[in-house]
C-alpha cells in the first residue's frame, strides 16, 4: 500500500511541477473524446436520416428511370460505335434506334396489365422550365405526376384537390 502512495504522490509532484503540460494534457483528452461522441452521433443521425428516406419510398417499391441521352452524346455515340445516322432521325437500317429513349405510357398500361403484383404506377415526366420571380429569371423544373405519387410517397394534401381523371388524360 505504501507503494501506491509513494507512486500517487510522485505523480501529483510532477504534476504540480508541469501545470502547463498537465493542462495542455487534459484538454487533448477532453477534445479527443468529445471527437470520438461527436462523429458517432454524426454516424447515428445520418443512419436514422437514410432509414427515414428508404421508409419513404418503401420496401416493395422500385423505381424505373430513363436514360435519355441529349442530342450531342448521342452523335458522339453513334460516331465512336461507327453507326451513321441517316436521314430518318437517327435510326439505322431496319428502322430501328441504337438506343430507347425511355419508357412510354403504353409501356407503363403495360406493365399494369402484365403484372398482376404491381399494385400502383406513377409516371413522371420532368421538363426544365423557365420561371420568372421577382423580376429575376431563374431556371426550374416542372414536374409532372399522377395521384399514385403522393400515396407511393406517403405524401398527404393539406390544402386543394387531387387531380381527377379528366386531368390525367
Amino acid at each position: 500500500m505504501q507503494r501506491v502512495l509513494f507512486n500517487f504522490l510522485l505523480a501529483m509532484e510532477a504534476v504540480l511541477a508541469n501545470r502547463m503540460r498537465a493542462l495542455l494534457t487534459g484538454l487533448g483528452i477532453l477534445f479527443g473524446v468529445a471527437a470520438v461522441i461527436a462523429m458517432l452521433a454524426i454516424g447515428s443521425g445520418a443512419k436514422q436520416s437514410i432509414l427515414e428516406r428508404m421508409k419513404l419510398i418503401g420496401a416493395n417499391s422500385i423505381v424505373i428511370k430513363a436514360v435519355v441521352l441529349d442530342p450531342e452524346s448521342e452523335q458522339e455515340g453513334n460516331a465512336q460505335s461507327g453507326a451513321g445516322e441517316s436521314a430518318d432521325g437517327g435510326q439505322k437500317e431496319g428502322g430501328k434506334r441504337p438506343w430507347s429513349p425511355g419508357l412510354t405510357l403504353a409501356d407503363l398500361e403495360s406493365i399494369q396489365n402484365t403484372l398482376p403484383q404491381v399494385e400502383r404506377v406513377s409516371p413522371e415526366i420532368v421538363l426544365p422550365s423557365s420561371i420568372i420571380e421577382a423580376g429575376k429569371l431563374e431556371k426550374g423544373r416542372c414536374i409532372g405526376v399522377t395521384n399514385d405519387f403522393f400515396y407511393l410517397n406517403n405524401i398527404t394534401l393539406s390544402q386543394g384537390n387531387f387531380f381527377h381523371p379528366e386531368h390525367l388524360r
